[in-house]
């Protein structure tokens, strides 16, 4: 049919607004497919590894060998592998965790380069070697031993690189994992012990196996796979980034469908006329309403299509940042049938509904009411007898152009805030973070060293003492600490702005909020092995923004968990301390610890650069498309004033530059919105990093990005301005008014 040419020179008449439309809906596939792609990908190939290196269900820490550790296994059904391990501190100051090699539960995967071959050899985590230099084939200093890095690895048990089990704060400059033969870990002095447990059936019975090792072994925590963040922290990141980078997406999907059928109800509106002789012509409306749908479904498949390719390209790029934070095995990025489908179903449903309301309200009218456009004479009357007397010609002409075009420069409001809020949502999580970092180790951190004992010890060192218990709030595993009651080496704040002494009982703010605890409450805590209960009743809640405890004085912790007087586990101090690194399971220093906080908020401070620029250029499609349709709107008027003598930059300043008061009024809506959303937004980001962020909105960063707001409309400006350069004064010649 001959209708269907009208698509091909539609579209090229008015390249600009669909090559627009296209890449936002390309932009926001592309952000989903990525996502989508390197996420699931990650996790399909996550539980892989994990099946094909035998996970283990628990970690089991005993003072010494257990004796019967064969018959055990097999009594109870379970896989149990001994592992030697010892933390080493290196002459520059690094930390590395050596253990021995796996053979049964937590197998490793060679990276890079050779397998273990001899005592003398050993393989480093990959992140380690390459922030520190350590090739493969070089030799490498342990505890005044030289061994050969044979290659590099990774086991499921260590994909996030920390010192405990409850951190989540990474440094792979200064603090690493390697592996050597059992025999040549075994042989150190202070070596310790662990067993790796993988369960080959549902039913374990923990208890029965527990009063059984005690037999022949001090038992010190039995910790389950999914209480372990260096085996299991990926598994909350992966769910929270693949659900979070979803609704980014798809409120960009709407943004960019409002577009589309603005542009098409104005292209529907242009061509009333046409329409109407359409219809006089024969063709029905269901034809004249594929003609109309079809500009969706092509913006919508090109669209889709696009995003799909270039988020294929880009899924490495996130993959890249998860696997920086992460130590896991090369994998692969597929796109799945389920992603594909979303990704072109959601943008052409989406428009094809959307922009029936506007055609199909079109459609509805007679052929006779088109013809005489009555529509259009009615859209104009309402504000022709406007009277300003005494405003300026560029008021009165400004006035009228936005009354002419009021649902544009509405949405233009509605799209530039939405841009807005995202570059404000950047600046608040960076505002946040910074202040977190600031108020914590300007403040609250005073200590220069903290030791880490590997048994309880006793006595009063130079330095203050803290003790520790892992017991079960809810089913979850928190700390209680034990704190010396005058501990200024962290100097904390409650929640009315007092500060803690440590003589009474405290909760950190992040569990008071996550299981509704207050002051003046009792909770219950409950013992990972036995069925021992403890009441403790909470006198204030602790703002605390890197770790999450409950609190109360040293002697009395002692006292009621039945420890011995004067014990402790860790000891910090503001200078160092001689301790026999036998003694010590870990060493960290203020620096190192502010280091590994910034390795680990790198992959968020990354997320919130990539929603930044998204925004940006979102914005500028948005007010490109727009005021390119005033634009055009405006010929007839451009055309009139160019031949009444006025200058290109004149028209400029009527037209266009009066914009810039749109801008800066989307930015202020869009400032109160971000004011009442950033509290979720910090609530959000804790939730997924494991920490209380405080809600700040740095004036800096807001102006940071009101000024890139504005750079965007500039730039606009000066591609938009080319267009009134290009309307000919006989263009009021052409025009039929």
């Amino acid at each position: 049919m001959v209708i269907h040419k009208k698509l091909l020179r539609g579209s090229l008449s008015n390249h600009l607004r669909f090559i627009g439309s296209i890449l936002m809906i390309a932009i926001c596939v592309c952000m989903y497919t990525s996502f989508a792609s390197s996420m699931w990908s990650l996790f399909y190939e996550l539980q892989d590894y994990r099946e094909n290196c035998n996970l283990h269900d628990y970690l089991l820490s005993v003072s010494n060998e257990i004796d019967n550790a064969d018959a055990l296994a097999d009594q109870y059904g379970i896989d149990l592998e001994c592992r030697y391990y010892c933390e080493i501190s290196r002459d520059d100051g690094d930390v590395i965790r050596l253990m021995s090699a796996n053979e049964l539960v937590d197998r490793y995967v060679v990276r890079e380069g050779g397998d273990l071959s001899g005592e003398h050899d050993l393989l480093l985590d990959r992140q380690y070697a390459k922030a520190n230099a350590c090739s493969i084939g070089s030799d490498f200093e342990l505890n005044g031993k030289t061994y050969t890095v044979r290659g590099y690895y990774t086991e499921p048990d260590f994909t996030l690189i920390t010192n405990s089990v409850k951190g989540i704060s990474i440094n792979h400059a200064s603090y690493g994992i390697a592996i050597a033969s059992k025999e040549a870990v075994s042989s150190l002095p202070q070596a310790a012990v662990e067993y790796l447990i993988r369960c080959r059936s549902d039913h374990f019975a923990r208890e029965d196996f527990l009063k059984d090792v005690y037999a022949s072994a001090m038992v010190e925590k039995l910790i389950a796979c999914e209480s372990d963040n260096r085996a299991a922290y990926i598994d909350g990141d992966l769910k929270i980034y693949t659900k979070g980078m979803q609704i980014i997406p798809l409120f960009f999907l709407i943004v960019a469908s409002f577009v589309v059928a603005l542009i098409l109800s104005k292209l529907m509106k242009a061509e009333t006329v046409q329409i109407g002789v359409l219809y006089a012509m024969g063709y029905r409306p269901m034809d004249l309403y594929r003609h109309y749908i079809s500009y969706a479904v092509v913006i919508s498949v090109c669209g889709g299509l696009l995003g799909i390719g270039s988020g294929m390209l880009l899924a490495p790029v996130l993959r890249s940042l998860v696997t920086e934070r992460y130590s896991v095995p090369p994998f692969r990025i597929s796109l799945e049938p389920g992603t594909a489908a979303v990704s072109l179903l959601i943008p052409v449903c989406f428009l094809v509904v959307l922009c029936s309301l506007f055609m199909i309200s079109r459609l509805m009218q007679s052929p006779l009411t088109l013809l005489r456009n009555q529509a259009a004479e009615r859209s104009g009357f309402s504000f022709r007898g406007l009277a300003m007397k005494g405003a300026s010609f560029t008021t009165r002409f400004r006035t009228r152009e936005i009354l002419r075009n009021a649902g544009r420069y509405l949405f233009m409001v509605f799209g530039v805030s939405v841009s807005a809020v995202m570059l404000l949502l950047f600046a608040a999580v960076l505002g946040s973070l910074n202040k977190m970092m600031d108020e914590t180790f300007s403040r609250i951190v005073n200590y220069e060293y903290m030791y880490t004992y590997a048994d309880m010890t006793t006595g009063k060192p130079d330095g203050y003492r803290t003790n520790l218990n892992y017991l079960l709030l809810d089913g979850e595993e928190i700390s209680v600490n034990g704190v010396d009651t005058h501990n200024t080496h962290m100097q904390f704040e409650d929640t009315d702005g007092n500060p803690v002494t440590f003589e009474d009982h405290g909760i950190t703010i992040n569990l008071s909020e996550k299981f509704d605890i207050h002051a003046g409450d009792t909770v219950t805590l409950k013992s990972r092995y036995t069925d021992a209960e403890y009441r403790i009743h909470i006198d204030r809640v602790i703002v605390s923004y890197a770790e999450d405890f409950i609190s109360m004085p040293l002697d009395e912790f002692n006292t009621y968990f039945g420890y011995p007087e004067n014990s402790y586990l860790i000891v910090t101090s503001d200078h160092a301390l001689e301790i026999d690194p036998e003694l010590l399971l870990s060493v960290s220093s203020r620096k190192n610890s502010r280091e590994s906080i910034d390795e680990t908020l790198k992959p968020v401070r990354y997320l919130m650069i990539s929603m930044m620029v998204m925004a940006a250029l979102v914005s500028f499609i948005l007010m490109s498309i727009i005021i390119s349709m005033i634009l055009e709107d405006s010929r007839f008027t451009i055309s009139m004033l160019k031949i009444l003598g006025y200058s290109d930059k004149r028209i400029s300043g009527l037209l266009i530059d009066f914009n810039r008061y749109i801008v800066i009024l989307a930015f202020a809506v869009s400032i109160p919105l971000i004011l009442k959303s950033s509290s979720k937004i910090m609530g959000y980001l804790s939730e997924m990093m494991g920490m209380h962020i405080p809600t700040y909105l740095n004036p800096l960063h807001a102006a940071i990005g009101f000024a890139m707001l504005y750079l965007v409309f500039i730039a606009v400006k000066l591609i938009m301005k080319r267009k009134i350069l290009s309307i000919d004064p006989a263009e009021t010649l052409k025009s039929g008014e």
